[in-house]
C-alpha cells in the first residue's frame, strides 16, 4: 500500500499552527469559527475528469473548510484548500499529469477524514487521441438500493477481478423512486462507495431522476459544460461530451431537453460530432431507440423522437455504440444503419449490415472498414436497463439479435481497433458478447491485466490475440525480483501463463512486457507494465501424523489426527523463512469439512531440523476425510493476519477393496 507520510507531517504542522491560533484567540477573547467534530457522511467521489484535472466531492455533517492532500506516489505532496466553510465540499484539482496515478485524502485543515492509501486513488485520463486499453462499466436503471443492485455490483467486481474500470456510465433512473437526495444516498453513495472514490462516474438523466419536487441530479453531479473534458461546450449539464484517449463519449438527455432536430441539444450534437476527431464514438441516453422490453419504442414518443431525430445525426458521423436503459431487460441489436421508423419498417437487406451474432467464436465480429467518424458503416444499439430490476417483456424487435430478462450490467473494453462488449448477469455469467473491429489493425497489442494464479504462476492478458512465438518467449517478460522460467499461450491466444520463482505473500510486483507481437506484426516496442499483488496464502510445510511414514488415517475411526506445522529457514535450504509459533491455532481449518483444532498446541522440533514446530490436532470425524482422499489441506492465519495453507499426502486405512491409497 502507498501511504502519504509527508502528508501526515504537513497535517501535524497545520494542526499545531491552528491550535496556536485558537489558543491566542481564546487568550485575547477573539471569536474564531473553528470546527473540531466533522464526520464524513457522503463520498468522496470523483467527477469530470480530464487529462490535467479532476473534481473531488464529499459531504460532512457540519460545515468546515475543504482540503485535499494529493500527489503521485513518490512525488511531491500537494494541498488544495478552500477556506469557505460548507457541508457540500467540492474541489477541482488542476495541473495534473495525464495518465497518472494520484493518491489523495479529503478533510479540512484540522484533520484528514479519509484517504492516503491506494483505495483512495485515481488515474487521470490519457491525452486525447491516445490509444489506451479502456475498461468501461455500464449500468442502467440501477437505483433500486437493494439486493438486486448489490448482486449486479458484486458480479461486475468478480468479473473484472483486480482490474479497475477506467470510467463508469450510468444510463438513468440512477435513484428510485423520485430522484431525491435521500434516494441518491441509498442507491448510489451507500451502494458504490469504493468505486465512486476510485473511478469517475458519467451519468445521463432518466425519468425517475426527475420526479422529485427538487431533483437531486443537478446537485449530485458536476459535469463538463464548457468542453473542458473534450468535445464542444454544451453550456448545460443536461447533455455533454468528453474524451477518454481516442474515444469520444456523448451523453444526451432524452427526458427533459428538446429533442427536435432544430432544438438546442441536437444542434449542439451536430456541432460536437463535426469537431470530433477521435477513433471511437460511444453515445448514451435513457430512452432506447429500439426496444420491445418493458417499454415499446414503437409507441412512446421519447423513444420515437430520439430514433427519428438523433440517430440520423449520430450515424452520419459514424457512431459505433449507443447505450440506453429504461426497459428493465437486456437487448442488443445487429450492426444497423438507417433504421429510423418503427419496427415494421426495418428493411433487413439495406438496414442490417451484419445479421450475425458479432461474436468472434460464433458468426464473427462486426467489421467496419473505415476509421474515425466514417459515416453509415453501422452501429450497435444496446439496452442495459436491468441493473436493479427486471420486468416482463415480449421482446421480438426485429432489429435486435438478443433479448434477456436477466439482472446484469455491461462491460465494454476498447483497445486499438477493437471494441469488445459483454453482458454479465448478477451471478457473473457472460450471457452475450460481441466485438466491433474497425479499420486496419495498426495498433500494438497491450497488456491489460495481470493476475496471480498461484505462488509461482502469473497470468498476463492482452488486448487482442498475440503471436505464439513471441508470446511464449520468457525473455519478453520481467517481474521485479523474480525469475521467469516459462510462458504458455492460451487457446484463444489472449492470455499467457507465466511460471515464476516463488512469490512472497502480500507483496506488490510489477510485470513488464516487451517485443510481443499481434497477428499482424504490430509489436510492443516499449515496456507495457501492470502491477501484480500477491494476495495468495503463504505455502507452509505440514506433516500429517508425523510418526507415520505413510501419513496413515482411518476415516471411520474416532482417533485424533496430529498435524505438525513446520518452521522453515532458507539458510538450510527451505523454500521460505517461516516461524510456526506465529500461527494462530484458533484460525486453523483442516480437511474437506474444515475441522477446528481440538488439541492444546504444543511446540517441539518434530522434523529435527533445529527449528521449533507447532503441533495441533483434529478429530477424524470432524474432518470429512473419506477413503477416496489422497491428500489433505490445512488453512489458517498468523496472529498478524497473514494467510497460510499447507497440503500433505495421506494414506487411508480400513477402506473397501480398491479404494485405499498407498
Amino acid at each position: 500500500m502507498t501511504h502519504f507520510s509527508e502528508s501526515k507531517i504537513l497535517k501535524n504542522i497545520l494542526q499545531y499552527l491552528i491550535k496556536a491560533v485558537v489558543f491566542c484567540a481564546t487568550l485575547f477573547s477573539i471569536s474564531v469559527p473553528v470546527v473540531f467534530a466533522e464526520s464524513l457522511i457522503r463520498g468522496p467521489y470523483l467527477q469530470s475528469a480530464a487529462p490535467t484535472s479532476i473534481v473531488i466531492k464529499w459531504r460532512t455533517d457540519v460545515a468546515a473548510d475543504s482540503q485535499v492532500i494529493y500527489g503521485i506516489p513518490g512525488g511531491p505532496v500537494l494541498i488544495e484548500l478552500l477556506e469557505s466553510t460548507t457541508t457540500e465540499h467540492e474541489i477541482k484539482l488542476s495541473g495534473l499529469q495525464p495518465d497518472s496515478t494520484y493518491v489523495y485524502t479529503v478533510g479540512n485543515t484540522f484533520a484528514e477524514l479519509v484517504g492516503g492509501d491506494d483505495s483512495y486513488s485515481f488515474v487521470t485520463p490519457p491525452l486525447p487521441g491516445t490509444d489506451k486499453p479502456t475498461h468501461i462499466w455500464v449500468i442502467g436503471d440501477s437505483g433500486t438500493a437493494d439486493a438486486n443492485a448489490a448482486s449486479v455490483r458484486d458480479a461486475f467486481k468478480a468479473h473484472s477481478l483486480a482490474r479497475r474500470p477506467n470510467l463508469w456510465l450510468m444510463l438513468g433512473d440512477n435513484a428510485y423512486n423520485t430522484g431525491t437526495d435521500a434516494n441518491y444516498q441509498a442507491a448510489v453513495f451507500d451502494m458504490y462507495p469504493e468505486i465512486l472514490r476510485q473511478t469517475v462516474v458519467w451519468p445521463t438523466i432518466g425519468n425517475h431522476d426527475t420526479y422529485a419536487s427538487t431533483p437531486a441530479y443537478p446537485q449530485v453531479f458536476t459535469l463538463p459544460i464548457a468542453g473542458d473534458a473534450g468535445g464542444v461546450a454544451s453550456g448545460t449539464e443536461s447533455y455533454y461530451s468528453f474524451d477518454f484517449g481516442n474515444i469520444h463519449f456523448i451523453s444526451l438527455d432524452s427526458m427533459v431537453s428538446n429533442r427536435a432536430v432544430t432544438g438546442a441539444m441536437l444542434t449542439w450534437l451536430a456541432n460536437d460530432l463535426a469537431a470530433n476527431n477521435q477513433y471511437w464514438i460511444i453515445a448514451f441516453w435513457h430512452h432506447p431507440p429500439y426496444t420491445k422490453g418493458s417499454h415499446d419504442s414503437d409507441a412512446q414518443f421519447r423513444h420515437i423522437e430520439m430514433r427519428e431525430n438523433a440517430l440520423p445525426i449520430l450515424e452520419a458521423y459514424g457512431v459505433d455504440l449507443v447505450l440506453s436503459g429504461h426497459s428493465h431487460s437486456y437487448e442488443r441489436s445487429f450492426l444497423l444503419d438507417g433504421h429510423y421508423g418503427d419496427s415494421t419498417t426495418l428493411d433487413v437487406p439495406t438496414m442490417v449490415l451484419n445479421g450475425g451474432d458479432g461474436n468472434e467464436t460464433g458468426n464473427g465480429a462486426y467489421m467496419k472498414a473505415g476509421v474515425g467518424g466514417t459515416p453509415y458503416e453501422g452501429t450497435v444499439y444496446a439496452v442495459a436497463g436491468s441493473s436493479g430490476k427486471v420486468h416482463s417483456a415480449p421482446f421480438g424487435h426485429p432489429a435486435m439479435f438478443v433479448g434477456l430478462l436477466e439482472l446484469g450490467s455491461m462491460v465494454v473494453d476498447v483497445a486499438g481497433n477493437r471494441l469488445e462488449a459483454v453482458f454479465i448477469d448478477d451471478k457473473g455469467d457472460v450471457l452475450d458478447e460481441f466485438t466491433l473491429i474497425k479499420g486496419s489493425d495498426v495498433f500494438a497489442p497491450a497488456l491489460i491485466v495481470a493476475e496471480v494464479l498461484t505462488g509461482n504462476k502469473v497470468s498476463a492478458k492482452f488486448s487482442e490475440p498475440v503471436d505464439q512465438l513471441t508470446a511464449e518467449n520468457p525473455e519478453n517478460y520481467s517481474i521485479n525480483g523474480l525469475t521467469i522460467a516459462g510462458a504458455v499461450l492460451s487457446l484463444d491466444q489472449r492470455t499467457v501463463s507465466l511460471t515464476v520463482s516463488l512469490m512472497a505473500p502480500k507483496t506488490d510486483y510489477v510485470l513488464a512486457v516487451i517485443n510481443v507481437e499481434d497477428m499482424f506484426g504490430n509489436v510492443i516496442s516499449s515496456n507495457n507494465v501492470q502491477e501484480v499483488f500477491n494476495g495468495m496464502p503463504t505455502n507452509v510445510e505440514i506433516d500429517v501424523m508425523p510418526w507415520s511414514a505413510a501419513n496413515e488415517i482411518d476415516p471411520e475411526s474416532n482417533a485424533r489426527i496430529l498435524v505438525s506445522i513446520h518452521s522453515t529457514n532458507t539458510l538450510v535450504g527451505d523454500a521460505i523463512d517461516f516461524n510456526a509459533s506465529e500461527v494462530d491455532p484458533s484460525t486453523l481449518k483442516f480437511g474437506p469439512a474444515d475441522a477446528v483444532n481440538k488439541l492444546s498446541p504444543w511446540a517441539a522440533d518434530i522434523d529435527a531440523d533445529g527449528d521449533i514446530d507447532l503441533n495441533v490436532g483434529f478429530d477424524t470425524q470432524d474432518t470429512g476425510i473419506t477413503c477416496s482422499d489422497t491428500e489433505v489441506t490445512l488453512n489458517g492465519a498468523t496472529y498478524s493476519g497473514e494467510l497460510i495453507t499447507g497440503t500433505n499426502l495421506i494414506t487411508t486405512l480400513n477402506c473397501p477393496s480398491g479404494s485405499c491409497h498407498p
